[in-house]
């Protein structure tokens, strides 16, 4: 539709049109279902279940980070992010 900088321009103002006219319309999702509630009892137990020990702390830090981290990368290259960035 656009060429350049305006293509990027375009789509981010229709997805903020779109999330602003569906957090307007939609309720709020309940407790049970809610994400930033996931998130937050995972963060819960994951605390609950740090080790005290000073190596076995670093142990349980580092692979906490390579598995968000290759969480990540899957999501970044997963078939629908590949669609997303076609041109």
């Amino acid at each position: 539709m656009f060429s350049g900088r305006w293509d990027g321009l375009f789509l981010n103002a229709l997805v903020f049109l779109l999330t602003v006219g569906l957090d307007r319309f939609l309720p709020e999702p309940p407790a049970k279902i809610h994400p930033v509630v996931w998130v937050g009892r995972t963060v819960a137990v994951m605390a609950l279940a740090a080790p005290q020990g000073a190596v076995s702390a670093l142990v349980f830090g580092l692979s906490s980070r390579l598995s968000s981290r290759l969480g990540r990368e899957g999501v970044r290259t997963s078939p629908m992010a590949a669609w997303m960035r076609r041109g």
